[in-house]
């Protein structure tokens, strides 16, 4: 964060699943803009990758704690300033919300909730001239994946080497956009003088995805994603297995 330092940015610690945290940074940046916020850019986030029977109740709790609901924290908190700038709330949500990676169940959930928020805000908000973007992030070089082992009792431990790796590794694998071009564009898009959009579709791969989600049918890529991720091969084994003890 130096950088940002020198470049006059004040940078602050905060913990957006603590109401304490986020009240203190609302205290301090009340205190520095006079009352006003332009933007606020909810971007915290943290990966839950991993298959869904392998997740315990907790793990799921603490994604959605960061994704969805330290979301409304922020946002609800900082409203006054928002209201009084006439500013713009900005979300960053993902291509994960809009179709069915595998071993992703709970981090694309905790981003359609995101995404359903935001398009129900946006309209709440509108009375108070107060905007509010959705950020569909495709790939972007981040250290976001979750690197966790499987449980050795895994359902899914036989694929673990290349269809579960290949899913924590798929954004990296496959050319992300580096963060401060990715950032450079969205500024850009989010400060013409026109109206903002009510979504920005950005990172690597984001526009395939809108096709994909558009228009081909849902079979067709589940079908996809689980010869992609080695599912196929799974109910293979899993049948040769069933076979053998028959």
């Amino acid at each position: 964060m130096t950088d940002l330092k020198d470049l006059g940015i004040h940078t602050l610690e905060l913990d957006v699943t603590s109401d304490e945290s986020v009240g203190n940074a609302l205290t301090y940046i009340k205190k520095e803009s006079g009352g006003r916020l332009d933007f606020l850019f909810n971007n915290a986030g943290t990966s839950c990758t991993f298959p869904a029977m392998d997740l315990n109740v907790a793990d799921a709790e603490a994604c959605f704690a960061v994704n969805f609901f330290g979301v409304i924290r922020v946002t609800k908190l900082f409203l006054p300033l928002l209201i009084e700038a006439k500013g713009t709330v900005v979300q960053t949500g993902s291509v994960a919300a809009k179709l069915p990676f595998p071993f992703g169940s709970v981090y694309s959930a905790s981003k359609a909730a995101l995404h359903q928020y935001s398009d129900v805000l946006r309209i709440e908000l509108a009375p108070f001239e107060v905007k509010v973007v959705t950020l569909i992030v495709g790939g972007v070089l981040t250290n976001i994946a979750d690197d966790r082992p499987l449980p050795k009792d895994s359902l899914y431990i036989d694929i673990e080497a290349d269809g579960v790796q290949a899913r924590r590794t798929m954004a990296k694998d496959n050319n992300p956009m580096p963060p401060n071009v990715f950032a450079e564009r969205v500024v850009r898009k989010l400060t013409t003088p026109a109206l903002p959009p009510r979504t920005i579709w950005d990172g690597h791969g984001a526009l395939l995805v809108w096709f994909l989600d558009l228009f081909v049918p849902r079979f067709l890529i589940a079908l996809a994603f689980a010869k992609r991720f080695k599912l196929t091969r799974l109910a293979a084994l899993v049948q040769a297995k069933k076979a053998k003890s028959d």
